[in-house]
């Protein structure tokens, strides 16, 4: 598989396994035309509660990227709360959600079939529904800055029936 790297200068960059990760994978097209991806302070003076002046004496920092189950798409978070959804094979913004305003996004993980992202920052946990871009759930109580989140899907055999079903858990640190 592919190695992808975010940086403190908030690009994206995808590295070809053949050459042991020392050189950019030029079959992707956008990235042989030097059309790199990325977050930068435009992206947060269009967002309803940045300024202009806040954003400009801000760098922009990737803090979290996840590749969907499929590799077809990719998300990335910054340090001020802007997540971007990504597809692989062309490079385009396919969506970009502020979710956790004035605050670095330090994880994110796709739902198992990619219509949903979890993202935590600080004390939160917030998931996304990727058609919508809107807020489906946020989970609150930790004390301590959150590290992780994760989805889990668990297999639960009924005792009464011995019937099975999954069921999908989310999981924080």
């Amino acid at each position: 598989g592919s190695l992808i790297t975010g940086s403190s200068d908030g690009l994206i960059e995808i590295w070809d396994p053949q050459s042991q990760y020392q050189h950019l994978k030029l079959d992707l097209l956008y990235q042989k035309n030097e059309e790199l991806m990325g977050h930068d302070a435009y992206d947060h003076n269009n967002t309803a509660t940045s300024s202009e002046e806040e954003t400009a004496t801000t760098k922009i920092q990737i803090t979290a990227i996840t590749v969907s189950k499929d590799g077809s798409i990719l998300g990335t978070g910054d340090n001020m709360g802007l997540i971007k959804v990504w597809s692989y094979k062309t490079g385009m913004c396919l969506r970009s959600i502020l979710a956790h305003p004035q605050s670095w996004i330090s994880c994110m993980e796709f739902n198992p079939n990619a219509s949903a992202v979890l993202t935590a920052s600080h004390t939160s946990c917030r998931e996304y529904g990727l058609r919508s871009s809107k807020l489906l759930k946020e989970f609150c109580g930790h004390i301590a800055i959150l590290t992780h989140c994760s989805y889990y899907l668990k297999t639960i055999t009924n005792n009464y029936n011995s019937k099975s079903m999954k069921e999908l858990f989310i999981v924080t640190a």
